[in-house]
Order: structure tokens, then sequence, then C-alpha cells
């Protein structure tokens, strides 16, 4: 079963990606709540923010624009079964 802070992640992506959040929304929202992601989270909600936390990195650095971000992080906004993922 997946963490509450990675259901709440994945929502939040997914949010951003159909357009419903803008990115400055989504990292006004990311940034506070996976602060202390290091020390305080399962290994799912932590791997689920480094991923997005280098994908947004890599758009700063200008490797990406707003869109290609959104093709690149949608697939972990996508709710998957646990049979699915296991």
């Amino acid at each position: 079963m997946k963490s509450s802070l990675y259901l709440t992640v994945q929502e939040q992506l997914r949010r951003f990606v159909a357009g419903e959040l803008t990115l400055d929304a989504f990292r006004d929202w990311f940034t506070p709540a996976t602060w202390d992601v290091d020390n305080a989270s399962a290994d799912d909600a932590r791997e689920l923010c480094y991923e997005i936390e280098h994908r947004l990195a890599e758009f700063t650095n200008g490797d990406w624009d707003e869109q290609e971000l959104k093709l690149l992080l949608r697939p972990f906004g996508e709710r998957r079964s646990e049979a699915a993922s296991a």
C-alpha cells in the first residue's frame, strides 16, 4: 500500500499535469510538503519526490519547457493498482 504522502504528492502532481494547478502553485505546495521527506517518509514517497525534484531542476536549468515537463511528470501522477506495480 502506498504511503499517505505518496498519494498526496501524486494527486497534486496529477492536478498540475492536468492544468488544474499552475507550476508556481504546484511548487509552492510541493516544497514545504516534502521538505523533510528524507527523514519522515516511506521509501515510496521519497523516491517519488526525488524524481519530481530532479525533473523540476532540469526544467529550471532550461532543459525542458513547461509542456515537456508535464509530459515527463505525467507517468508519476498516474494511479496504478498495487497488483500492477508489484
